[in-house]
């Protein structure tokens, strides 16, 4: 794997917990020319990289809402018990600027927002 980084074959790769991952270009160029809808979630930086022909993606970009909104909707899943991860308001606002961030540097890649 670690050759095929260096060699361009990923479109993005990673580290977790010392294990390399990643999603490889030819990967996604067999189920494009299957016929087949390919459905990435990838980090904006890769963006640059299927913007073209060869990939011709929509871009669908899910924002984080405002923050209150979003405090409402953290507030409901903690009392519904779906999680126990509590998030500080900081955490939140962090996810709002960060949101905020990534659409006015990528917004020109977003199909639908």
């Amino acid at each position: 794997m670690e050759a095929d980084i260096k060699a361009g074959k990923y479109l993005e790769h990673g580290e977790y917990e010392g294990n390399l991952y990643g999603t490889k270009i030819d990967s996604i160029l067999e189920v494009v020319q299957t016929g087949r809808t390919c459905i990435l979630d990838v980090n904006p930086q890769a963006l640059k990289v299927l913007r073209t022909s060869e990939f011709m993606p929509y871009v669908v970009f899910i924002a984080a809402p405002e923050l209150e909104t979003l405090r409402a909707m953290h507030k409901a899943v903690v009392d519904a018990g779906i999680t126990t991860k509590l998030l500080t308001d900081s955490d939140l606002k962090k996810t709002v600027d960060e949101s905020a961030r990534i659409q006015r540097a990528y917004n020109h890649y977003f199909d639908l927002i």
